[in-house]
């Protein structure tokens, strides 16, 4: 069944847009089923009720996943809570890994297809397990990180959600480290723009 059409298409820099990562994970705590939450999102971005966009994480551009992209292609579990974007067809071969991307969903669209999730959300999460421990100063690489978006891109500061999930996986591919708790990424964030006008 297809989606009601959209009045507008949301801004890129909207604050709604959520990360992947963090959408599915509530996803699936609702579903109580990692597979079957993936089955359940899957066939959400491809018939248009869950909007999808790509942020390439050097350069910020956004690149919007319509419709037509998700019958061809689909998310598939690769490790806990990681995933990839496969071709749906097995014979076609080809897998993209979230590296040098961000995948956000349009959050709006996941609260109206899984209307519990509010619910969810404001549950208290068990305390995550300690990740391993981070290579060299991540405090001094996600500063360089942020001093190249303000000089490439100021606006992209006005979004501290997007810049939660870029400046994570700009530290997982550079340092193979991120926080494992957004919020500890979040708070250093903050601080670091402090001063910066936004």
């Amino acid at each position: 069944m297809g989606r009601k059409s959209r009045k507008a298409e949301p801004s890129h820099d909207d604050p709604r847009w959520r990360p992947v990562r963090e959408e599915f994970k509530l996803i699936s705590q609702r579903r109580g089923h990692q597979e079957l939450a993936l089955l359940d999102l899957n066939g959400a971005l491809a018939d248009d009720r869950v909007q999808s966009m790509l942020r390439h994480i050097e350069s910020g551009e956004c690149e919007r996943l319509l419709p037509e992209y998700w019958v061809a292609h689909k998310l598939s579990l690769w490790s806990d809570e990681g995933l990839l974007i496969v071709p749906r067809d097995p014979e076609r071969r080809g897998v993209i890994p979230f590296r040098g991307v961000v995948l956000f969903l349009w959050h709006p669209d996941v609260e109206e297809v899984w209307p519990t999730l509010r619910q969810a959300d404001d549950e208290v999460a068990p305390r995550a397990k300690p990740g391993k421990k981070p290579t060299g100063d991540w405090h001094t690489v996600i500063a360089q990180w942020l001093i190249a978006v303000a000089a490439d891109d100021p606006k992209r500061l006005g979004n501290i959600d997007a810049l939660v999930a870029e400046a994570a996986a700009f530290l997982e591919e550079k340092i193979d480290w991120a926080p494992a708790e957004p919020k500890h990424l979040r708070r250093k964030i903050i601080e670091l723009l402090q001063l910066v006008p936004r």
